[in-house]
């Protein structure tokens, strides 16, 4: 054991004072699986605080032996203590091999933490090195453009200058022709009068020296003209090429985070991207693609849609978050978020069509997260918030409808019968989350009503699909007479409405989800069946309400 018997024999176990200042506090970090020293500093201090104590021990003062006794006196002491010395020299090797072997496990231990330690300021700085590069990479074709502009500013100037020399020296020539044209004829009328000569000389120079006045001064005014217009083009460039750079750096990068290519999910992205072309999206549809963007900056923001079929956790988006302060803006399409962990990336289990109809649903922790994180939540409808508000953070929920095209109420109409035959249409995808089972139903019962026959037009099924381009022109050509919306699940919101009651038809409809905000109540031109998503199929009332409607169209 360690007493001070041994720290007077053996000094350098003395380092245990040192080494028990090393137990800082440490704390490990869930959400970036990091390790987070609360001093980072201190670990420098105490090494250097060890340094000195070491340096201390060695400066000891040692006592002097005494002087040897005689071998005679050393034999006779060596039998009678013999046992016991070997006793003692066993204890004490016993002794120090252990504590040896303890102090070498604890600095193995905290040498690990400061591995760790190093590693995570090593990925520190190559990020900030990263941010650096892409920055000086921006000043240097910042100044590109500027040594660029003022090249051409020289070349254009020295132009200038020859231009202006070429000039003055062809009105020189031009004056020494004129002047010994004149001298030649003075010479021929010197004959007749020396007084006249005199007199057109004096004027004819005084007229020169006039002439090349006006030249100079209007070659002054010419070339500080030139000058003025030269420095005011170089400010215009500068300051647009300054601009320009200024936008590139601080222009902000919208990054939507979606995988889904379907549905009204990509109608949502396609419209804002092509809508808002002065705004710069860049698609994110996987962990990989997320990693490769070096640098995000603080004025970039993650456009979350959906983590559907991809491979990207909330913990991810938060990471990016944190490291770089974007900003997190969350646009609600369905009840995706209301998954489990292992669901949250999966069609199957179809939680993201009625996940809200649980209502002891337990919200992952790392979804919770991101929602409290996220500086906006936009909800298209009041259905969405009503369900969400139950489980998630609202300090931060928008209530914003889809971009759409503008909606129509006032527009009614029912088609003439031709052939003796009803036209009824279902315009969505034929999937039981749209109403596949009630129309079945309808297409068993009705074949024929009151003389009629009737004809059920869907889409994928007995009449081909269509596009955003050509869906009116669909109506027309079946000359359908009414369309079905009869959803089992509640819409978030239906793009495919806004263009049903544009086209003034009657509506047969189940009013839950956004139809109950979206259709107008108390008209027969619409026609709801049943109230709640509990009274799904009901056939009774729903055949009553189908009679209802092909009443009104007949009639």
């Amino acid at each position: 054991m360690l007493n001070e018997k041994n720290l007077k024999k053996y000094p350098f176990l003395q380092f245990s004072k040192v080494q028990s200042k090393l137990s800082f506090p440490i704390k490990y970090n869930s959400n970036t699986n990091q390790t987070i020293f609360q001093n980072p500093f201190d670990f420098e201090c105490l090494l250097n605080n060890e340094s000195n104590e070491e340096t201390n021990y060695q400066n000891q003062v040692v006592d002097i032996p005494k002087p040897i006794e005689s071998s005679i006196d050393l034999i006779e002491k060596d039998d009678s203590s013999n046992d016991e010395e070997n006793s003692l020299s066993e204890d004490t090797s016993i002794s120090t091999q252990e504590i040896i072997l303890e102090k070498t496990k604890q600095l193995v231990g905290h040498m690990d933490t400061v591995l760790d330690k190093t590693i995570f300021m090593t990925n520190r700085m190559n990020i900030v090195l990263e941010k650096t590069d892409c920055l000086m990479n921006k000043l240097d074709a910042f100044l590109h453009c500027r040594v660029s502009n003022f090249s051409k500013n020289v070349d254009s100037e020295s132009n200038s200058d020859i231009s202006i020399m070429n000039i003055q020296s062809e009105k020189s020539e031009e004056s020494e022709e004129s002047e010994e044209s004149e001298e030649s004829e003075e010479s021929e009328e010197s004959e007749e009068s020396e007084e006249s000569k005199e007199s057109e000389e004096s004027k004819e120079s005084e007229e020169s020296e006039e002439s090349k006045e006006s030249e100079e001064s209007e070659e002054s005014e010419e070339s500080e003209e030139s000058k003025e217009s030269k420095e005011s083009k170089e400010s215009k460039e500068s300051k647009e090429s300054k601009e320009s750079i200024i936008t590139n750096i601080t222009k902000p990068t919208i990054y939507i985070i979606s995988n889904l290519e379907g549905g009204g999910s990509i109608k949502y992205v396609k419209d804002i991207t092509t809508h808002y072309k002065k705004v710069h999206f860049v698609r994110i549809h996987n962990k990989q693609e997320l990693s490769n963007v070096l640098v995000y900056y603080p004025y970039d923001i993650l456009f979350v849609q959906q983590l559907i079929l991809s491979d990207i956790f909330p913990e991810d988006l938060i990471a990016v978050h944190q490291t770089f302060g974007v900003k997190i803006v969350i646009s609600i399409h369905d009840f995706c978020w209301f998954a489990g962990r292992d669901d949250m990336h999966s069609l199957e289990k179809k939680i993201f069509q009625f996940g809200y109809l649980d209502p002891h649903t337990k919200i992952e922790p790392t979804i919770m997260d991101l929602f409290q994180k996220a500086s906006i939540v936009i909800h298209p409808s009041n259905f969405t918030i009503q369900h969400y508000s139950r489980c998630f953070p609202t300090h931060n929920i928008i209530l914003q409808p889809h971009n759409d095209i503008p909606i129509d109420y006032s527009t009614k109409r029912v088609p003439k019968i031709e052939n003796n035959t009803i036209n009824i249409g279902h315009l969505q995808e034929f999937l039981e989350y749209k109403g596949s089972e009630q129309i079945s139903l309808l297409k068993q019962k009705y074949t024929n009503y009151k003389g009629y026959t009737i004809r059920y037009c869907i889409v994928g099924d007995t009449i081909p699909s269509f596009t955003e381009s050509n869906w009116y022109e669909t109506i027309l050509e079946n000359n359908l007479h009414c369309l079905l919306h009869l959803n089992k699940f509640g819409e978030t919101y239906g793009y495919s409405l806004t263009k049903s009651i544009n086209s003034g038809l009657p509506i047969l409809y189940n009013n839950i989800g956004s139809f109950k905000e979206r259709i107008p109540k108390n008209t027969e031109h619409y026609i709801q069946v049943i109230d709640n998503e509990s009274e799904y199929p009901e056939d009774t009332l729903l055949f009553e309400k189908f009679e209802k409607i092909l009443d009104y169209i007949i009639n």
